[in-house]
């Protein structure tokens, strides 16, 4: 990297958002039984949404390389384990 160039190694792009309602929206033809936001890029990815089956939750999808998303997991396991456990 030359002086003065930013570097880009850990963007994490975050699209999309739970008041876009997305599952409130009909074309005439229904209500989308499941909405994917589709990403093809090197960097990570989160995409937040309002949830189908329930008010006032989100969903959220995320894309990292695949070592990334095993890291991720690992951790994201731990720390459900640790909520579960204190509950």
């Amino acid at each position: 990297m030359h002086s003065g160039e930013k570097d880009w190694s850990h963007l994490v792009q975050v699209v999309g958002s739970p008041k876009h309602n997305v599952y409130g929206t009909d074309f005439g033809w229904g209500k989308p039984k499941l909405s994917e936001m589709l990403h093809a890029d090197n960097s990570t990815t989160m995409c937040p949404s309002d949830c189908r089956d329930q008010d006032f939750a989100i969903e959220v999808e995320l894309v990292q390389k695949p070592l990334q998303m095993k890291k991720f997991s690992a951790i994201w396991e731990q720390q459900l384990g640790d909520i579960i456990a204190v509950s």
